[in-house]
């Protein structure tokens, strides 16, 4: 790259002296500076020097925090689902002319013969029969009560069984309520072992009505088209055997109404007040609230809200008038106290069961017409054809 020449100063810049070649002034010391030659100071003046970029300054690098000793290594704990399956795969079996899941078929077929066990252990009731001529006529008519509430129960449970088979949605609470009872029931002085078998049993397959898939498949699809609803099938049934087996008793305590006055000398002498006269009025008001009940059956199902409000006031009419002549039953020896125990706690599990169904949820607001009770659920709507629930 060749040097650019640069011009002689001729004169001092300073005092003016000559100073042709001359690095300082000869007369006043001036130092005198070359000039740049014409390209250079051109140069110069039309590109100004720019200052270089300073370096950029370079990032700090990330401060990284010391690691702790993790320690041991700890196992995982293994996720345990809680999903429940139903363990036995879905079948269908063709069951009295309908193919039905498997687990109906067998609730149903246990159902019938509990039905027949109940006959076969209860076989001492129609021995008596052949002897009733030779009894006294209050024995007679304690054993026509005992045999009408037998008569109940057994075609009770035969007739759920048949339900089932059916697919009809009515056996599955009927099924439930029929366990719950034989619970009770296995409870009580003097019932066989074998009892709680059956009852075990009957519960067990009440839950499976419940909890198989195809069961419950099943059961929704036969609900779309049952009349009436499910829940008011259920509470009519239950009064139907709430005042059968109240009136079975109240015969079989008729022939206690001849010893009114010694039941009063007995309360008097145990500090229990009148027995024999709260016998009497037990008696009656079982009578009216019998007699009611059949009026209620008919209301409630024919959509009448005031079946409703009729059995409602019948659940405390009756359970007084059951707790006034069991306990005088009871003071004449005639029941024993786990007996009457368990006939109360009965007559609460059907009182809830009539109740229950015909107040609470959409199904009963929909029946009667009413707005629901609590807030459960809205009015389901009726079929604008023939006024029933679909």
């Amino acid at each position: 790259m060749s040097e650019t020449p640069q011009h002689e100063v001729r004169f001092c810049t300073a005092c003016g002296s000559p100073a042709a070649g001359m690095t300082f002034c000869s007369s006043c010391g001036h130092r005198l500076r070359a000039l740049p030659a014409r390209d250079d100071a051109a140069a110069l003046t039309t590109q100004p020097s720019q200052p270089a970029p300073a370096p950029y300054p370079a990032a700090n690098p990330p401060s990284v925090a010391p690691q702790a000793d993790p320690g041991p290594s700890v196992p995982t704990p293994a996720v345990v689902s809680t999903s429940f399956t139903w363990p036995v795969p879905e079948q269908r079996v063709d069951l009295m002319g309908n193919s039905v899941p498997l687990e109906v078929a067998v609730v149903g077929v246990m159902h019938l013969v509990a039905a027949l066990w109940l006959t076969w252990s209860s076989r001492s009731l129609l021995t008596v029969v052949r002897y009733a001529s030779d009894l006294p006529a209050s024995a007679v008519l304690s054993v026509v009560a005992m045999l009408g509430t037998w008569a109940l129960v057994v075609f009770g449970l035969a007739k759920t069984g048949q339900l089932l088979i059916k697919t009809r949605p009515l056996g599955r609470p009927l099924a439930i309520t029929w366990a719950v009872l034989a619970f009770a029931v296995a409870t009580a002085d003097g019932t066989p072992n074998s009892l709680y078998l059956v009852a075990l049993a009957l519960g067990l397959g009440a839950a499976a009505l419940y909890l198989a898939p195809s069961t419950k498949a099943a059961f929704a699809e036969a609900e779309l088209t049952a009349t009436p609803p499910t829940p008011i099938a259920f509470s009519l049934t239950m009064i139907a055997v709430l005042f059968g087996v109240s009136a079975a008793y109240g015969v079989a305590l008729l022939p206690l109404l001849g010893q009114v006055g010694e039941m009063n000398s007995i309360g008097e002498f145990i500090g229990e007040g009148a027995i024999g006269t709260k016998f009497v009025f037990g008696l009656l008001t079982l009578g009216a609230a019998c007699a009611l009940g059949f009026t209620a059956f008919k209301k409630i199902g024919n959509g009448n809200v005031g079946g409703r409000q009729l059995i409602t006031g019948l659940a405390a009419l009756s359970m007084l008038s059951l707790w006034l002549t069991l306990s005088a039953a009871d003071s004449m020896g005639t029941l024993g106290g786990s007996n009457l125990a368990m006939i109360n706690v009965a007559g609460l599990v059907i009182w809830g069961s009539i109740l229950l169904p015909l107040w609470l949820g959409a199904v009963p607001a929909g029946w009667f017409d009413t707005k629901p009770v609590g807030g459960f659920g809205k009015p389901a709507p009726q079929s604008p054809t023939t006024g029933d629930m679909s």
